[in-house]
């Protein structure tokens, strides 16, 4: 995934830049990803791969991967990027 630290507002990448359908969504304050973030799985599906909330840049909050089929495969907490589990 492609990083950047100087973008407020929000981020949408695509896959293969086709404007169709999206890889990743979020939102960046000060450069650091703020808020909730997810990702999806590329066609035929383009169902939801991951979920998960920043703060300050920092994992905080439920993290969520899932198969392709909308199961939970990994779950985890984070309070201000440090793992509770």
């Amino acid at each position: 995934m492609r990083e950047v630290n100087h973008v407020d507002g929000p981020w949408v990448e695509y896959y293969d830049n086709d404007k169709c359908h999206i890889k990743t969504q979020g939102h960046y304050k000060n450069g650091e990803r703020e808020g909730k973030w997810r990702g999806w799985y590329d066609a035929p599906n383009h169902t939801l791969k991951y979920e998960g909330y920043y703060a300050d840049g920092r994992r905080d909050g439920v993290l969520r991967w899932y198969d392709e089929d909308g199961n939970v495969t990994f779950k985890a907490s984070y309070i201000h990027g440090a793992r509770q589990d």
